[in-house]
């Protein structure tokens, strides 16, 4: 979105919002929803599709059914080479795809990982213009039933929501999918704070917020206050691995850090200098999940 309509829609939403608080919460949500047309990347985008197609020429492709259309999931088997050490799930972030996470995958694999790569909704070779957290746990519920189950779920920026959402049934009419592992990468921690920043983008007043939300509430079937991690997480029985960098620009450290605090089975790590986007293609990364996944809990202290 151009930031000229960026400031055309802020204008009608913060104006229709005085007059029609409950249309312009709504739209504002749907908007927010809204994904880009993934058969359209951006030039920067298209040249990372062909960095990984070496690797994602190597995953079988399926087409899972979900009630608002078809997921693709890319399937990957391990290295017969060596020892077979579990199934692992990858989840990438908004405006992303399988393929972003392509350099990871590869890593898992040779190591040893049957890993499945999932596109979320409106995203990579799946279907749909619009994604939200019930859609993605869908999603992930098509996968775990289908492909799964998983040893280890990772999920980087949204897809660590999508990830956790799902280990815990935080989606009304949604069971937990049993996972024993879930790794999250630079991921928020409260959904009501990240809210609260897309009514002020939007310029929404009080009560066009307060639509918003309550839409939220319509669409997950719980108030969007249910949606922090860092309490989520507590109910989580399995081990979790959070990493983020102090420097990620788009989403706080101090999320992550939060989320070190829901329990003695949640440990972070810190990855200096990485940002937001470079820490799901590093290697030092890399073999902290890998040990993460085998089942090495000490692989992280507490920051």
């Amino acid at each position: 979105m151009s930031i000229s309509s960026q400031q055309v829609i802020r204008a009608v939403l913060g104006q229709g919002g005085r007059l029609f608080p409950a249309l312009a919460g709504r739209l504002a949500f749907e908007l927010f929803c809204r994904t880009d047309d993934p058969s359209n990347p951006s030039k920067k985008e298209q040249a990372a599709i062909e960095r990984a197609q070496p690797i994602m020429a190597e995953a079988r492709k399926h087409r899972l059914k979900i009630s608002t259309g078809c997921i693709a999931a890319h399937q990957f088997r391990a290295n017969p080479s060596v020892p077979n050490k579990g199934r692992v799930l990858v989840i990438h972030g908004w405006r992303s795809r399988t393929d972003f996470m392509a350099r990871m995958i590869a890593s898992l694999v040779s190591d040893g990982f049957n890993v499945v790569g999932l596109d979320l909704p409106g995203h990579g070779l799946s279907t749909g213009r619009t994604l939200n957290v019930k859609r993605g746990v869908e999603a992930v519920h098509a996968a775990s039933t289908w492909l799964g189950p998983f040893d280890l779920v990772i999920g980087h920026s949204f897809g660590g929501v999508v990830a956790v959402n799902s280990a815990v049934g935080g989606i009304k009419g949604f069971a937990p999918v049993p996972v024993g592992r879930i790794a999250i990468i630079a991921s928020p921690n409260s959904m009501p704070e990240m809210f609260k920043g897309v009514g002020r983008n939007f310029g929404l007043g009080r009560r066009a917020q307060g639509a918003m939300e309550q839409r939220i509430h319509t669409v997950a079937g719980f108030p969007v206050e249910t949606f922090v991690m860092s309490e989520q997480l507590k109910r989580f029985n399995g081990d979790v691995l959070v990493c983020h960098a102090p420097d990620d620009r788009e989403v706080s450290f101090k999320g992550a850090q939060a989320m070190a605090t829901a329990g003695d089975h949640v440990r972070l790590m810190p990855f200096e200098g990485l940002g937001h986007r470079r820490i799901i293609a590093d290697v030092s990364v890399f073999a902290a999940l890998k040990m993460f996944a085998a089942g090495t809990t000490d692989v992280a202290v507490a920051a």
